[in-house]
C-alpha cells in the first residue's frame, strides 16, 4: 500500500507529463478507484498542488482539443492541471 505523499507525487508527475486529465483517467493511470483519486484531488486542490480547468465539450471551440485525453461524450468535462506550487513539489522531493 502506497503512502499519501507516494500517491500524491504519483499523480503530480502524471499532470506534470500529461498536462490535463480528469479523475477517470487519473484513476485508471495509477490504478486507485475513482473515489480515492477525487479525495487525493482534493487534498491537492486545498493545498495548491493542482488547479481545476473545466470547459465544456464543444470541443471544436475548446482550447484543450488538441490535448484534451477525455471522451467527448460528456456535457461537462472538468480536468485537472499541475500548478506552479506542484512542480514545486515534485522539484523538492
Amino acid at each position: 500500500m502506497q503512502s499519501l505523499r507516494e500517491n500524491i507525487l504519483k499523480i503530480l508527475r502524471i499532470l506534470e507529463r500529461e498536462k490535463y486529465l480528469d479523475t477517470f483517467m487519473l484513476a485508471e493511470k495509477i490504478s486507485l478507484t475513482r473515489g480515492e483519486v477525487e479525495k487525493l484531488i482534493g487534498f491537492m486542490l486545498s493545498h495548491g498542488y493542482v488547479k481545476i480547468i473545466t470547459a465544456d465539450s464543444t470541443c471544436n471551440r475548446c482550447l484543450l482539443k488538441n490535448v484534451c485525453p477525455v471522451s467527448k461524450g460528456r456535457d461537462i468535462i472538468t480536468v485537472y492541471t499541475i500548478t506552479g506550487k506542484g512542480r514545486a513539489l515534485l522539484g523538492s522531493r
